[in-house]
């Protein structure tokens, strides 16, 4: 599954990969809602990192290794950055309850953002290794059939049995 759709996918998803982790009960459901709203700001970074790897690796096989190595760096700036606003201008929550919207924005746009510069700031160096993106889709012939069927065997493997919610929290830690 290409990174743009499972991201997609994920983010839609949201609830119910929550949901698998941590149960929606009437005690816990402001804790399950901002799960599922952090869920839904950071699974996107699926589709970023998946950008990130494959300039990555056209990089590499042009024996370009300098801006894969150095690009993490624009993003721990702008996290870093990030966590030094959200410490100076807002207050640290007591509780779930206490954390606002404004909190939940700045954290999930600051991250998404980071991120999703350290993927495109590799689009240039990709343009200037001589890297054009052409689509194809001559498929045969390339050897992509093994690597599906492994993948299939381990998406089956992994997901068998279905994970199932712990009955306690005590059982589960």
């Amino acid at each position: 599954m290409r990174p743009r759709r499972g991201a997609a996918l994920a983010t839609w998803a949201a609830p119910e990969i929550i949901s698998v982790h941590q149960r929606d009960t009437p005690a816990t459901h402001d804790a399950f809602e901002l799960t599922v709203t952090f869920a839904r700001f950071l699974l996107p970074h699926i589709f970023f990192y998946g950008v990130f790897s494959i300039f990555g690796q056209v990089l590499n096989a042009r024996n370009r290794f300098g801006a894969m190595m150095w690009t993490p760096v624009l993003n721990n700036l702008v996290l870093v950055s990030m966590f030094g606003l959200y410490l100076g201008l807002m207050t640290a929550p007591e509780q779930v309850s206490d954390v606002t919207d404004d909190q939940v924005r700045l954290l999930g746009i600051g991250t998404t953002l980071a991120l999703a510069l350290q993927a495109l700031a590799l689009v240039p160096y990709a343009r200037a290794a001589g890297f054009r993106f052409r689509p194809r889709f001559d498929w045969r012939g390339t050897g992509l059939r093994k690597s599906v069927n492994a993948a299939r065997w381990t998406l089956l493997f992994v997901g068998w049995p279905p994970p199932t919610p712990c009955p306690t929290r005590s059982a589960c830690c």
